[in-house]
């Protein structure tokens, strides 16, 4: 009937210790104290974020690296509707685009797994907007067993205040529709592949949906729709 839009383009081309109380007892004082000390500073470096603790100079070349992936990401995307426009959908130049595109997105996608479990996600107050946009833009070019992976780290992102909310309703929504369930914020378009015309994928509890995207900052869902030709009924 239809296809899901390219998601690799996107539009307009996130010591406990139990004993026995009488062997308790026997415990000498000092090995207690030890052991509380070494409980709270095993804490403590869980509660630290490694993007607290950056030197200026890493955080620099962290914000080059992802500025870098930035721009190869979007390097082989923006060209795309005019190929295909000028040569057609299947013509061999389009397909050599997508080799190119497809080999960047997946050298990509190394750089930015290893900066996210080193340092966590970093956020635009450590590496700017654009290098921060590209830990996003890059996970939602990749697999859908990498999106899944990722969503609960982008979750906590979020609470973090270090990824932004509008780009988790996405994800959210793009793994719910890969997993054929109903999308929650309606982000999620595809297109009639007879009549050529688009379409919202199925929303949950779609009468609420305005009152969910507001929580995620979002404008409301048929402001949206127009963008893409789409009538909002509900």
């Amino acid at each position: 009937m239809g296809y899901k839009l390219n998601s690799k383009l996107g539009r307009g081309t996130k010591g406990l210790l139990i004993m026995k109380k009488s062997k308790f007892i026997l415990i000498p004082i000092i090995s207690i104290y030890y052991l509380f000390s070494i409980s709270c500073q095993g804490q403590l470096k869980k509660d630290i974020r490694p993007s607290a603790i950056l030197s200026e100079e890493k955080r620099k070349e962290l914000t080059t690296i992802l500025n870098d992936v930035y721009q190869k990401d979007q390097e082989y995307r923006e060209p795309v509707s005019a190929t295909i426009e000028k040569y057609g959908v299947k013509s061999m130049q389009v397909n050599e685009l997508f080799k190119k595109m497809n080999k960047a997105d997946s050298s990509n996608l190394i750089i930015v797994k290893s900066i996210i479990k080193q340092y966590g996600w970093l956020g635009s107050k450590i590496v700017g907007p654009t290098a921060n946009t590209a830990l996003f833009i890059v996970i939602q070019h990749s697999s859908k067993k990498d999106m899944k992976y990722f969503l609960p780290i982008m979750r906590k992102a979020v609470l973090d205040s270090a990824a932004s909310k509008q780009d988790l309703a996405k994800m959210e929504d793009r793994v719910a529709v890969d997993e054929g369930r109903k999308q929650i914020y309606g982000t999620q378009i595809g297109n009639d592949s007879k009549t050529g015309k688009y379409y919202v994928f199925p929303i949950e509890n779609p009468k609420d949906v305005d009152k969910r995207r507001a929580d995620m900052g979002m404008i409301p869902i048929k402001s949206y729709l127009i963008e893409w030709g789409i009538e909002w009924k509900y």
